[in-house]
């Protein structure tokens, strides 16, 4: 799963959910993919984007780098925030990898688990509803 549609899934549909956002993230394997960054899609998807949960979600998987913890008000005209948000550079092959389109989490045996104490989606139902989305 694309962690920015991992920003956009809720469990609100759960029968005896009161507050089904942000899904807690736990990935028992993920694989990066090379991109090429493109900052007028970092610039359309920021402000639809919830930052706070997009950061814990990166950093509960050990991906979150120098992301500020929390989105700059200049972060529209900060090309460093942009890119440090958008990009992970990897120096050492010279590579750059989108956090948004880059990061895709592998669940094949497992759950996506909901808010503490709720209910979890199994990977079959969310491969259904995002198929698109799902590597």
């Amino acid at each position: 799963m694309k962690l920015l549609t991992h920003n956009f899934l809720s469990s609100r549909f759960l029968k005896n959910v009161n507050n089904g956002y942000p899904l807690i993230l736990r990935a028992n394997q993920k694989a990066n993919k090379e991109v090429e960054f493109n900052e007028k899609f970092v610039l359309n998807m920021m402000p639809k984007v919830d930052y706070a949960s997009l950061y814990n979600a990166a950093l509960s998987i050990g991906e979150a780098g120098n992301m500020p913890e929390s989105l700059p008000e200049d972060w529209e005209t900060n090309v460093p925030v942009l890119m440090e948000v958008g990009l992970r550079v990897e120096y050492s092959a010279w590579s750059e990898r989108m956090y948004f389109l880059s990061i895709h989490f592998i669940r094949r045996k497992g759950y996506e688990t909901t808010q503490k104490g709720e209910k979890t989606l199994k990977n079959r139902f969310i491969r259904r509803i995002f198929s698109w989305a799902i590597m």
